[in-house]
Formats: C-alpha cells, structure tokens, sequence
C-alpha cells in the first residue's frame, strides 16, 4: 500500500512537474549565483576545496529541504486540512505507517527532482562535486534521508496547524533558521568554543553528512551525523502516526 500510495503522488506530480521543480529551486538558485557564485571569488575562505564547491554541496541539500516544506507542504495541508484525502485513505485496506511513509516518499521523490537540477546548474558552474566513487553512493542516500525527515516534519506541521497562515508561519519559525545554523555558508571553526550550538540542526546533520560523502572526507563523524538523523526520522515518524491516531479518535 506504501508503494501505491506513493505512485498516486507521482502520478499527481507529473502532471504539474515544473509547478513543483521551479518555485523550489528559485532560492537555491539565488544563493548559488549571489553567493557562491560572486562571493566565492571575493570573500577569503580557508579550506581543501574552493568556496563554490563548498557552497553547493549544502545547497543541494537545502534544495531538498526547501520543496519539501513550503514548495510541497501546501499540498499536504490541503490533504489533512480541507479536501480530507487522508480521511480516505484511511478507509482503505492501507494503516497509518503506510499512509504516512506512502505520502513522504511521494514528497522526498519531488524534492529530489529539484535537487538534480541544482546538483546538474552548480556543477556547470564548476562546482567539483561530482565523483563516481562509491561514497557518492552515501551521498545519494543522505539526499533520501534529508527528503524523508523534512516530509515527515511537513506533514506534522499540516496536522498541527488550524490554518494556512498558521502552517507557514510554523515552517517559516523551525525551517528557514536553519540555514543559519548549518555550516552553509561558513566553517563551523569560526563559532570556536559556541561551534557546539550546530547540532541542535537537523541541516547541519544532512549537510555534513552529504558534504563529507562527495568531498571523499567520510569519518566517524558523518556516521554519527547520519545516525542523529534517523533518529530524528524515527521520531518525526512516530509523532505523526500518533497525531493522525487522535485526529481519528476525534
């Protein structure tokens, strides 16, 4: 039933594929261009690969991050919120961990769609972070994992919020900080002894995690960093199931 579940929402999505693709990687775009692109040959940056490289690596990850909350999340407000689809499918022979794991894939495949394109744009612009090695491999995985915790998170928010402006405001309030707090835009060396602060972000995590995978630097660390972010999936998972549980019971 997951696997039908997720089909229904490709199916949807092919019919308005660039309605979903564009708005999310308009502002990857902007930051690839105004600041990889321009700052990176200005802006003094001490480290094994070049300013754009580094940029990009996070970038693709806030892709994913991005169309999986506000570009897709209206979607699935209107699915918990008003059209009541999810009431449906809770008729069906489906139960609640298929239907949630069904529409989070659905969200984590569009959100994929727009980070190729950013991934394909950033390395035309001469980013190096393509490799055929296998941590690419690990990667790739990473990409999933961060599609599938911010889903999960989307479809909390659409569950939790009265209404639209509520559900934007609760993104706009836990998402977009996270840019700041996610060894985007800078070395984590330069907070010294506050560097610790990092890793109260899921961003950090996945962009850490992403970046050590492709820039061939794989430790321990990205390992625990990948491990910090299943657990955020797991309980994001059951946070969910559990509000759609009382939502029946209500």
């Amino acid at each position: 039933m997951t696997f039908l579940i997720w089909k229904r929402e490709m199916t949807l999505f092919k019919k308005n594929a660039m309605g979903t693709i564009i708005p999310g990687i308009m502002l990857p775009l902007i930051m690839l261009f105004a600041i990889g692109k321009l700052l990176g040959g200005i802006v003094p940056f001490k480290s094994s690969v070049d300013y754009l490289t580094y940029v990009s690596s996070a970038i693709v990850v806030i892709t994913i991050m991005t169309t999986s909350t506000f570009v897709t999340g209206f979607d699935h407000l209107s699915d918990f919120q008003f059209t009541k689809n999810v009431e449906e499918l809770l008729t069906s022979p489906a139960n609640i961990l298929q239907i949630v794991l069904g529409k989070a894939l659905g969200i984590t495949s569009k959100s994929l769609s727009g980070s190729l394109v950013i991934y394909a744009i950033a390395t035309l612009c001469g980013a190096k972070i393509i490799n055929f090695k296998p941590s690419y491999l690990l990667g790739f995985s990473v990409l999933i994992l961060a599609g599938i915790l911010y889903s999960l998170f989307t479809i909390i928010c659409a569950l939790v919020a009265p209404n639209h402006d509520s559900f934007v405001g609760i993104l706009n309030l836990f998402v977009m900080p996270q840019l700041f707090f996610s060894e985007t835009f800078f070395n984590i060396e330069i907070l010294g002894e506050y560097k610790w602060v990092l890793n109260i972000s899921p961003l950090y995590h996945l962009v850490r995690a992403f970046r050590d995978s492709i820039l061939f630097s794989i430790d321990k660390w990205t390992f625990i960093s990948i491990g910090v972010v299943v657990i955020v999936i797991l309980l994001f998972l059951s946070v969910a199931k559990k509000l759609i549980k009382k939502r029946l019971i209500n």
